[in-house]
Order: C-alpha cells, then sequence, then structure tokens
C-alpha cells in the first residue's frame, strides 16, 4: 500500500519529462537473487525504449547462456546513463510498518469476541502490548470456559511479554491435536509444508501437495481437499490471500514456532516433502519428456501446478537430510529417467529467461538429450549422498555432460561452491585440469577462483590444478585433435 502512495506521487511529478520509476517487491520466502532484481529493473527500463531493447535481445540470444550479475550490471549502467533521473522502489514486505493495536481497540475487539463484558478482560489488555492476533490466539484459548471464575483463571496463568505468543501458538497446537484423526494429520501436513517450503505456495499447489501419495504414477484429483477444510483445520493459523492466491501463516512468527515443534514431532518431515516432490516429478505425464514449444510448456505448468515446485526444489529438501534407503532409491530412479530429468531441466530454465519468456531460449534446454546426466545433475544440485551412492556404483567422475551448462560434475560443484561435494570427485581422481567450451567458465579453477571460492581453489590446487594453463592454448590443443 506504501509503495502504491510513493509511485503514484512519483508520477504526477515526473510524468510530464517520461522519468523512468521502476519497482521491486521483495518477497519473503522467495528464492529471488541479486540478478532476478536486476532484470526486473532491466526489465522496466527497456519497456521505455524499443529500440534498445531490441538491440539488448540480439546480444542475449547470440549469447546462448544467463548473462552474470558483472554483465547485468554494465547493460543496466548503460540503458541507466540515457537518463538524468530514475527512481526505484523497492517494497520489502518483511520492512513494513508494525501495526499494534491500542487499549481501546482489543477491549472493543475482546468483548465483541467474548459476548460477555468479564471485567478480566480489560486486566490483561492493560498488562500486554498485544497485537490483534495475540488477541484473536487469547480468545480461542477461552472459548471452552463456561463461567466468570474460571476465565479470570484462564487469564492468571497465561504469560505476558515474549511468551505470550509461543504460549497462544502451543495452545493451537492443542487444539489441533484434539481434533479427529483425519483433520489432525491434514493439519500437520500442511502446516508442514508452508513451514518448510522453499517459497510461498498458491492454493493450487498447496492442494496438489497434499495430494500426492507416495508409489502413486499420477495425482488422484479425488484426494484433492477442498480449500475451506485445509484452513479450517489449521485453527486460523493460515490464511489466503485473495489477490495472489498465495497461502501463508498470520503472522511470521508462527513459522519460526513451527520450524522446531514440527522438526521434533516429525524428524523426517524434509524427507517426507523430497519424497512428495520426486513422486510428483515421477509421474506418467512427465514421460514424455521435454515440451517442444511454448504453448505445450505453458500447458504444461498450467495442467500440473505442483511441477514448477517440485522441479526446482525437490533437492533443496534432500540437502538437509541423511537419506533413508527409499528416500536414496527414489533419487537414483529420478536420476537415470533421462525423459523425466529434461522435463525438470526445462522447469528449472525457464525461470532463468525472465525478460522475454516468450522467446522460447528455455525450451533448447530441454529439447537437446543430457548424456551421463546422473552424476553430473547430482552435483549441481548439492546432493552429496546421492553424489556418493553414483561413484560407488561406478559412475564416471570425468563424465562430460554435452549440451550442459558447466559439462563435468567438478565444474558444476566449483561453479556452485558446493566445498562438500567437490572433494567426493577430486578423492576418485577427477580430473582438475578438465576443459570444456560450455558455460562461463572453461577450467575448474578459474570458475572457483571466479566467484570467490578460496578453500575450493585450494583443494585444486592441492590435487595438481595447473595455475599456468591459458584457455586459448587448451582450445587450440581441443581442436588440433
Amino acid at each position: 500500500m506504501m509503495a502504491a502512495v510513493i509511485i503514484d506521487h512519483l508520477y504526477q511529478i515526473t510524468h510530464s519529462n517520461n522519468t523512468p520509476i521502476c519497482f521491486i517487491a521483495i518477497k519473503a520466502q522467495t528464492d529471488q537473487s541479486a540478478i532476478d532484481l536486476l532484470t526486473v529493473v532491466l526489465k522496466q527500463l527497456l519497456k521505455g525504449r524499443p529500440d534498445i531493447a531490441a538491440s539488448t535481445t540480439r546480444i542475449r540470444d547470440q549469447r546462448e547462456s544467463n548473462p552474470s550479475p558483472d554483465e547485468l550490471m554494465q547493460v543496466l549502467a548503460l540503458n541507466c546513463s540515457l537518463y538524468s533521473t530514475i527512481y526505484i522502489v523497492v517494497d520489502a514486505s518483511d520492512s513494513q510498518l508494525k501495526v499494534r493495536a491500542n487499549k481501546e481497540d482489543v477491549k472493543c475487539f475482546v468483548a465483541g469476541q467474548l459476548h460477555r463484558n468479564y471485567h478480566p478482560a480489560s486486566k490483561r489488555v492493560r498488562t500486554s502490548k498485544m497485537m490483534f492476533l495475540l488477541a484473536a490466539l487469547l480468545i480461542d484459548s477461552l472459548r471452552d470456559q463456561t463461567s466468570p471464575k474460571k476465565v479470570r483463571a484462564k487469564l492468571a496463568k497465561s504469560p505476558k511479554g515474549s511468551e505470550a505468543l509461543n504460549d497462544a501458538y502451543k495452545n493451537e497446537l492443542d487444539r489441533i491435536e484434539r481434533q479427529s484423526p483425519g483433520h489432525r494429520l491434514l493439519a500437520k501436513r500442511t502446516l508442514s509444508w508452508i513451514t518448510y517450503a522453499q517459497r510461498l505456495l498458491t492454493v493450487e499447489e498447496l492442494r496438489h501437495a497434499l495430494a500426492i501419495e507416495p508409489g502413486e504414477s499420477s495425482l488422484d484429483y479425488e484426494n484433492i481437499d477442498d480449500l475451506e477444510d485445509i484452513v479450517s483445520v489449521c485453527a486460523g493459523l493460515i490464511v489466503v490471500d485473495k489477490e495472489s492466491s498465495i497461502v501463508c501463516f498470520v503472522h511470521y512468527t508462527i513459522q519460526e514456532y513451527f520450524k522446531y515443534i514440527l522438526l521434533e514431532q516429525n524428524p523426517n518431515v524434509q524427507e517426507d516433502i523430497a519424497i512428495a516432490c520426486l513422486t510428483y516429478l515421477l509421474f506418467d505425464t512427465f514421460q514424455s519428456g521435454s515440451c517442444s514449444n511454448i504453448m505445450n510448456f505453458k500447458q504444461r505448468l498450467s495442467e500440473n501446478p505442483f511441477f514448477d515446485y517440485s522441479a526446482r526444489y525437490w533437492s533443496k529438501h534432500i540437502r538437509p537430510v541423511q537419506c533413508s534407503q527409499s528416500a536414496s532409491t527414489l533419487v537414483h530412479t529420478f536420476l537415470h529417467n533421462r525423459s523425466t530429468v529434461n522435463s525438470v531441466v526445462q522447469a528449472t530454465s525457464a525461470a532463468q529467461y525472465k525478460i522475454n519468456l516468450t522467446s522460447g531460449l528455455h525450451l533448447t534446454a530441454g529439447a537437446v538429450p543430457l548424456q551421463k546426466i546422473p552424476l553430473y545433475y547430482a552435483a549441481l544440485r548439492d546432493c552429496k549422498q546421492i553424489v556418493m551412492l553414483l561413484i560407488d556404483e561406478g559412475a564416471d567422475v570425468n563424465a562430460f555432460a554435452r549440451h550442459s551448462r558447466y559439462g563435468t560434475a567438478l565444474h558444476a560443484t566449483s561453479v556452485r561452491g558446493y566445498e562438500q561435494v567437490v572433494k567426493l570427485p577430486l578423492e576418485m581422481g577427477a580430473d582438475v585440469d578438465a576443459f570444456t567450451q560450455s558455460g562461463d567458465y572453461q577450467i575448474v579453477l578459474i570458475a572457483a577462483s571466479s566467484r570467490g571460492y578460496e578453500q575450493i581453489v585450494k583443494l585444486l590446487l592441492a590435487k595438481g590444478a595447473n595455475i599456468y594453463v591459458r584457455v586459448g592454448e587448451l582450445l587450440r590443443d581441443k581442436r588440433a585433435v
């Protein structure tokens, strides 16, 4: 709301001289990198200059790979130099003004909810600077108190200060525990998904995620829960944003609370989410491989709402846990399924081309066969246990993943800075001077040093990496062969 007011004011004072006004929305629990934010600004600047936009698009097309932050900054600086003034409005959801209710507001709320003029309510308001959220949770805890004396006793025992919210959340969790087994299970699974998701989930993403059944090859649409039931069983802890269809907690502190509570109750919660993601990716509908045109790709995303999330974040849920045998087997099956991997690579590549999705650049990522992909893809995703499993099975640590962005598993992990995974191919004798013409870095040592990964550079040097090698010489030698 505040950002909208600011933008409107800036427009009123600048619309006559065509001064650009750019807007960035930084959302909590979303996967926004520096490149994403720079791209958003650049895209908005290019809208006002179609001549510059055309030349920038041609450069992007010729390059055939994602620009680095430095390259984006150069293009951004060039476009900024065309204007004397540029306004950039940043809307950070975590930096919004805190809404605090005054005593009269909360007293009115309490009286309206209790439908009784219990005097203890006034005392509780005076002794606490609670938000409406805390007031609402407190009222919920009083609903089963049937007399004024019981209400006073309950209020006298309720904590004050910083412990009040945690106690309120505990009460809500107790309410969930007292539900019927089916409702209790649905509530806990819902809270787990919202708590541990790598980004905010939409209504349809959450509904599909909850409907996934391990071991099945397709989604049973009769197993999808109604949104009203999902919200109801969570005892007022979650809300749905009507404009964005995003499901989230009513307050960010709830997520912090449940991160520890849910993990205590179910130590395998992250693995359960990973298994659900991989089960979804292995559905029959994705066995046809990547889509050949933009219309089919958009249709796939539309018909399978959970595909984008599962493709991009399955590995994030594998990393924090010690995989069970069933999870390792599922990952192994996934990595050796070329059609599924091609589908996933296409989906993850789509997010990297945000300036102009309709250009179809991301289709190239899945249109070619990815050879010897399991070890490379596991390394790229920082899946240490899976890399170990594949190496134990005899995977070639020097195998070149043709048409990939980085070439070898060692290249991929060095570029990404995955120190623990880098050690694995090195211990098995991976070629530290391996050369690849794909991607931004032809040599592993250049990849690690350019990104500032000091420890990885030391590991490579300890294994004999040649600090004097020149890319031009390697390229000539390769062509000569």
